[in-house]
């Protein structure tokens, strides 16, 4: 599926919400879906409950390789309706976009996929100029999202805006946001843990996630940013991440940052696994 302004596939459930499964994106190649002026230039766009197996698909020269949005009911159908793996994906704006789940909602297993940054063809970036690897903002209730043993791939040039490996972004679940196992390597942010920068407002709400035996390398801002900015901090909305499970970070220019009023990190079980960075902690 190549030269499509909006998207490859689009699944969407109908207006009433009412939940869509057992469909199955396997093993597709999507190719030259970039940003532009007639839509959002997306591989995979899946909406409003419809549950569906992504796997096993190649993106090249797309903006966004997926966006899942609104999941806020069961899944009727078989568990694999909540997996995502085994994808290959090379965008300019987005890997994979995960936003807006609640608590009646299945969890997702995003597992075994690779992201890695593609500079744009030429046309506009999205607002505000930024790559992010894994996107996922606004997960509310008793939501859970599980990532794990995902490979992040950045760049070491100056490419003149932010790169990221995990965006994380008002994440007040009482459930858990998780990224387990896998590598980011090269992003000016490995994991950047945020109460602003995610849609670039206010949260409204705390940002919690937890960040647990994964390889960060070669950062040049920050190993994992947990940040209360500074244009949201009167809200005082809470912004934390939990570094553990001998989390390696190394070659970056600071292992972790904290900063902001309402911004914490617990930085525990890591057993000598913070080391070779400009500043440690």
């Amino acid at each position: 599926i190549k030269n499509d302004a909006f998207a490859g596939v689009d699944l969407e459930s109908d207006v009433t919400g009412a939940p869509t499964t057992n469909s199955f994106i396997v093993c597709n190649r999507f190719e030259n879906m970039d940003f532009n002026t007639e839509g959002w230039g997306q591989g995979i766009a899946l909406n409003n409950n419809n549950y569906a197996q992504i796997s096993g698909n190649r993106m090249l020269n797309v903006a966004i390789g997926m966006q899942l949005e609104s999941f806020y009911t069961t899944n009727p159908g078989d568990e694999k309706g909540q997996t995502i793996s085994s994808n290959y994906i090379s965008s300019s704006v987005a890997g994979i976009w995960l936003n807006s789940f609640s608590s009646s909602g299945s969890t997702f297993i995003v597992s075994e996929n690779t992201s890695v940054f593609m500079q744009t063809n030429g046309t506009p970036l999205w607002f505000p100029a930024e790559w992010n690897a894994f996107w996922i903002t606004a997960t509310e209730g008793a939501a859970n999202l599980v990532t794990t043993n995902n490979t992040v791939i950045g760049t070491t040039a100056s490419v003149g805006y932010n790169t990221v490996g995990y965006n994380i972004y008002g994440t007040s679940t009482t459930g858990t946001v998780w990224v387990g196992g896998g590598s980011i390597s090269n992003a000016n942010y490995g994991v950047w843990v945020n109460n602003w920068d995610g849609y670039q407002g206010p949260a409204g709400a705390s940002t919690r996630a937890t960040i647990t035996g994964v390889t960060i390398s070669g950062s040049s801002l920050a190993g994992v940013y947990v940040q209360d900015d500074l244009r949201a901090s009167t809200s005082g909305t809470v912004v934390q991440a939990t570094v553990t499970g001998d989390t390696v970070i190394s070659n970056c220019a600071v292992g972790v940052l904290v900063q902001g009023r309402y911004a914490g990190a617990s930085v525990l079980n890591n057993s000598a696994s913070i080391t070779g960075n400009t500043i440690g902690v």
